[in-house]
């Protein structure tokens, strides 16, 4: 099995610490990654936290694949800045979830949402992959893009009910628009017909 780092996308100082807060109590010696939006969160000064300035204005995709090349050649358990985790060693049982089975691409908890919500992606699926399209450069179908390309090559999304976890619900992006931000409905609008134009209608 391949080492594994936790990649987590912020724009928020109060959603990374608690982000932070607890992965580190919970997965202390993990190496982490923050591709951070805007300057408004420091750097954590711990050597097990690499800061990378990511794309501004926010693209989630672009954004992840920076993390996934800062990872190296490591897995990646790509986080949201409001997910909250509770069980211990939580990484651990996420990497034997997605190793017990050859043809697992992504293990996440049981959330009822997108893998990337939060999910262990291990590097020889990505690898084969490739990276998250960047013509979805907003929120939204750039998930479901990758999962097609990689459910195409014979792999599958496998949830655990072993890690108990909990999602804000898209706390960043629904902030961002009450802020003046972009509308999330034509967001979602102009993505959904990129990702049609790729994969046609169904």
């Amino acid at each position: 099995m391949n080492t594994c780092s936790i990649l987590v996308l912020s724009l928020y100082p109060d959603l990374f610490s608690a982000f932070r807060h607890s992965v580190d109590i919970l997965a202390p010696h993990t190496y982490k990654i923050l591709i951070r939006t805007g300057t408004d969160i420091h750097a954590p000064s711990d050597f097990r936290w690499q800061t990378l300035q990511g794309a501004d204005p926010f693209s989630f995709a672009r954004n992840v694949n920076l993390g996934f090349k800062a990872a190296l050649t490591d897995d990646v358990l790509l986080c949201g800045d409001d997910v909250r985790i509770y069980t211990a060693h939580f990484v651990e049982v996420l990497q034997k979830v997605a190793y017990d089975d050859p043809t697992v691409g992504i293990s996440t908890p049981q959330l009822g949402q997108s893998p990337f919500v939060c999910g262990y992606i291990k590097r020889s699926v990505w690898d084969a992959v490739g990276p998250l399209d960047e013509r979805f450069d907003g929120y939204g179908f750039d998930d479901s893009d990758w999962c097609r390309r990689m459910e195409l090559l014979g792999y599958h999304t496998q949830t655990t009910d072993l890690v108990g976890a909990e999602h804000g619900g898209g706390t960043s992006y629904y902030r961002r628009e009450h802020l003046g931000g972009p509308c999330v409905e034509t967001e979602n609008a102009r993505v959904r017909d990129r990702y049609h134009e790729k994969w046609g209608h169904k």
